[in-house]
């Protein structure tokens, strides 16, 4: 009888999401048969993913360690990039819900599936407790608006060629804050460890900026054409490394871009470099700027802060290196 009941709601699940009706999904999951609730909006969360272009695994059950749903990106299909634990309870998980959970993930998760990012997705959503205490933690705490999202971009034809952008928990406050940098300038610089997603920042930021032509600047070809592959079904993109500009300083004459990006920023006050990239900047007044690094200093340079220099100060700050290593972002190194 139950499974005949879970093959039923299974069949609605996937009726509504195909027609994106959200809020009926919504009710529909919160009022299923408490005996197959739980096993529903696992089915759903795997279904909208896949529907999101990753490549999913449903695991579930009593020894799931943490994780009911594991999220591989087509590229790295060998690689789990995030673990999904859905809960379909009645009201908002507290704290301390939530942090049984996330130990459940510290503790046997992030072995078992060689995975540090977890995401805990909630029907109800959270107490204002549980998301104020988790915060800072590697712990991405999703709730319905979460899921809608996931609903309204369910088989969008991007979605055929790469996955929607999915930014850990850490990288989440990163990109909240580079927002609120643009607010009070066009230009802003964010610095983090190497390793830690400063390409996902920067590809969420194209997708969330690609009304307008965006140019992508960096050093090395090799790291243009990898943050390109993030969103391979933007074509407004133009690209060059500083290099390539400083030798042909009109290549971009006369266009307008709406989002510039400076990766490796320090790298820019290199003397050859400077002049030709503050020329585009200067050319695009009301272009969003977005430059990123591990360090915003070039300490063989006499100490010189490129965030000053290009971005006026207006810089935030993601996981230094000791953050990243002691939130298990980055392996703890091994001293030779």
């Amino acid at each position: 009888m139950t499974e005949s009941m879970l093959l039923v709601s299974i069949a609605k699940v996937n009726e509504l999401i195909e027609a994106k009706r959200a809020e009926e999904l919504r009710s529909f999951m919160a009022n299923c048969n408490s005996k197959i609730k739980g096993a529903v909006f696992e089915h759903a969360i795997n279904e909208l993913y896949r529907r999101n272009g990753w490549l999913t695994k449903k695991v579930g059950g009593c020894n799931d360690k943490g994780a009911d749903v594991l999220l591989y990106a087509p590229n790295t299909a060998s690689k789990v990039s995030f673990i999904v634990q859905a809960k379909n309870h009645q009201t908002p998980l507290g704290i301390d819900a939530v942090r049984s959970e996330f130990i459940k993930f510290e503790q046997d998760g992030s072995d078992e599936y060689d995975c540090q990012n977890f995401k805990l997705v909630s029907l109800s959503g959270f107490t204002n407790s549980a998301i104020k205490k988790m915060a800072g933690f590697n712990i991405d705490l999703c709730g319905w608006d979460y899921v809608e999202k996931l609903i309204r971009n369910a088989d969008a034809p991007w979605s055929r060629l790469s996955p929607t952008i999915e930014l850990t928990s850490r990288n989440k406050e990163t990109y909240k804050k580079i927002n609120e940098g643009w607010l009070k300038s066009r230009r802003v610089a964010a610095v983090q460890a190497t390793g830690t997603g400063k390409s996902y920042l920067i590809a969420k930021a194209i997708v969330e900026n690609q009304t307008g032509r965006i140019l992508i600047m960096a050093p090395r070809t090799n790291t243009i054409k990898r943050q390109k592959k993030k969103t391979p079904w933007i074509n407004n993109i133009d690209s060059c490394t500083y290099h390539a500009l400083s030798v042909n300083e009109n290549r971009f004459h006369g266009k307008k871009f709406n989002l510039i990006i400076l990766d490796e920023f320090h790298r820019i006050g290199a003397p050859e470099w400077q002049q030709s990239v503050e020329r585009i900047l200067n050319d695009n007044p009301d272009a969003l700027v977005l430059g990123t690094s591990a360090t915003n200093i070039r300490y063989l340079d006499k100490c010189r802060d490129m965030a000053v220099e290009l971005f006026n100060g207006n810089v935030v700050y993601g996981p230094n290196l000791p953050e990243a290593i002691a939130t298990r972002l980055l392996p703890n190194p091994t001293y030779v």
